[in-house]
């Protein structure tokens, strides 16, 4: 997840968020005790340069997906991105499912793609991931929905 806030549209703060949860193969079930979430806290020029590139493709004014005409609903797998977008006056949630497979034939999912890939670019959002599972207890972590992510680090 990443959280970007201002108050006056100057100073930008940023966090990038990972989090995931146990997962136990021996009884084939989600351990909701054993949550774990990291943090890293980006420079403001990081934080203002997210904004200025969601800015730029006016992600705030695309409508969420169910109003984009050939998008269409979605599936039992993918990605689904949220954007949440907030100000005194403003507030809106919404939902992305896999624009890139439609990237082709809807412009907006084209776009959210793009920025998907620009953020993965600007903050190495795969590479932070699986960072954070690699430092976790030997074991296997939710990493999406339907995803498992495991590292076999020997327990010390």
């Amino acid at each position: 997840m990443v959280d970007i806030r201002t108050n006056d549209f100057k100073k930008f703060d940023g966090v990038v968020y990972n989090f995931t949860k146990k997962y136990d193969l021996k009884n084939s079930n989600y351990d909701s005790a054993s949550v774990f979430i990291n943090k890293k806290k980006l420079k403001h020029a990081e934080a203002q340069e997210i904004y200025k590139i969601f800015k730029n493709k006016a992600i705030f004014e695309i409508p969420s997906q169910e109003k984009i005409p050939g998008w269409g609903g979605i599936g039992s797998d993918g990605v689904t991105y949220l954007i949440e977008y907030s100000t005194p006056q403003h507030y809106s949630m919404k939902s992305y499912w896999t624009p890139g497979g439609l990237r082709y034939q809807v412009k907006e999912a084209n776009i959210i793609y793009a920025l998907v890939g620009q953020l993965e670019l600007n903050l190495g959002l795969r590479y932070s991931f699986q960072k954070f599972i690699n430092h976790l207890p030997k074991g296997c972590y939710q990493a999406g929905g339907m995803m498992l992510a495991c590292n076999n680090k020997v327990k010390k």
